[in-house]
């Protein structure tokens, strides 16, 4: 799947052998045999081309010539499940495309990807205009040709080569904000901060605080007070807490193979943590805590509709955990050659215990035929020198403030 920034490159690009521009949509539904033909001989004229990278057919769209191409829609659409149907119960063998809509410009236009696949293609009988049993077609730059008996014998060993082609892929820790690879195993040193005794910190004490609502549009305020919380001192306590034991995880995937891989999927399993330690998302960090109430945080106010993401996950870290194991998911849609990508987000470890446990990577792809197996090591050594905040062990009485989270040994 492209989004819409991927689209907006194609639109600059001449037609050739790895792009097409259609004005109107396919006739599909309700369509005869010859008109349906169309769409199944642009498909196999692609994926037979000579090409070393994934061919696209814009539907919706008027080729402009050393421009930008013009988006003008589409007002028929088709069922990619029914394309898939169509063009897979003709051929000798399935074929690898994909059909999807894209909104660009405020119109809808369809989008094919043909990736690079096993060839020659071709269908079982004559259908349409595809009349000499067994013909294969191939994209030759802007046109559609039948393929000599020469073409097919070097399509063959071509695959050959792509078959036998080495798979390379490094998957590693990394730092995502400054895009830094550090290798295949980690060192962390969280810290332990002691709230055993957090009965022994002393209420938050302090005046009410007046507030005042900006005037409305009819010169009325709202005159409210915010009052201290009496468990503030305790809540920072425990945000700390949280915070100082808890390290960041980040990864990255370099592509160091001579083609293009896709739909790129990484399960990262990990079934040793030791005790009282865990994985976890940010999301479930706790915030930091408020010293007062504050009555307008909890009225409602009209909200703007939250943006619709459109990188649908690509790159993501996703958490899943079954019992004492945890796994980690993330996918990328296309990785090109020497090509490095950076996770998204963060994995996050909160410990409180060393320990020493192995990762197992499992890699896979549409161009790889097994499973690509390797292993990363995270080490964690806990700073923990029974350290304590300040007034625990004593009652705090009012003026011996936490907020700083002095420490002392």
């Amino acid at each position: 799947m492209h989004d819409k920034v991927n689209i907006e490159s194609l639109l600059y690009e001449e037609e050739s052998s790895t792009l097409d521009f259609k004005q109107e949509m396919y006739k599909f539904s309700g369509a005869t045999d010859y008109q349906k033909s169309e769409i199944i001989k642009d498909i196999l004229a692609f994926a037979n081309g000579w090409r070393r990278d994934t061919a696209y057919i814009l539907i919706g769209v008027a080729e402009v010539q050393a421009g930008r191409s013009n988006p003008i829609g589409i007002k028929d659409d088709i069922d990619d499940a029914a394309l898939q149907q169509l063009v897979n119960s003709k051929t000798h063998r399935p074929v690898e495309f994909s059909y999807s809509t894209h909104l660009i410009d405020g119109v809808k236009i369809g989008l094919i990807e043909i990736p690079i696949q096993n060839r020659p293609n071709y269908l079982n009988k004559p259908y349409g205009i595809l009349k000499i049993k067994h013909e294969v077609v191939m994209r030759r730059g802007s046109g559609t040709v039948t393929a000599t008996p020469d073409d097919i014998v070097a399509m063959a060993k071509s695959d050959l080569k792509l078959t036998k082609e080495v798979i390379d892929i490094s998957f590693d820790f990394a730092t995502r904000e400054s895009e830094d690879i550090i290798g295949k195993k980690v060192e962390l040193t969280p810290s332990v901060i002691d709230v055993s005794r957090l009965d022994e910190i002393g209420d938050f004490v302090e005046e009410d605080i007046p507030m005042k609502m900006p005037e409305s549009l009819d010169g009325i305020s709202i005159v409210y007070t915010k009052e201290p919380i009496p468990d503030y001192y305790r809540n920072l306590a425990i945000f700390e807490y949280e915070v100082s034991r808890t390290r960041n995880l980040s990864f990255a995937i370099t592509n160091k193979s001579a083609i293009s891989l896709r739909d790129v999927r990484v399960q990262i399993i990990i079934d040793d943590l030791a005790p009282n330690n865990c994985l976890r998302m940010q999301d479930s960090m706790p915030d930091k805590p408020e010293r007062y109430t504050d009555p307008i945080s909890n009225m409602k106010y009209p909200t703007t509709p939250p943006m619709v993401s459109t990188h649908n996950n690509d790159g993501m870290i996703e958490l899943d955990q079954i019992k004492n194991q945890y796994r980690l998911n993330v996918k990328f849609n296309k990785i090109q050659p020497k090509q490095t990508i950076y996770c998204e987000n963060d994995i996050l470890i909160s410990a409180v215990t060393d320990f020493e446990t192995k990762l197992k990577v499992v890699i896979y792809a549409d161009e790889i035929s097994e499973p690509i197996n390797k292993e990363l090591i995270v080490c964690c050594r806990v700073n923990n020198k029974e350290q304590r905040l300040i007034g625990a062990g004593q009652k705090v009485t009012h003026g011996l403030v936490l907020k700083d989270f002095n420490l002392i040994k």
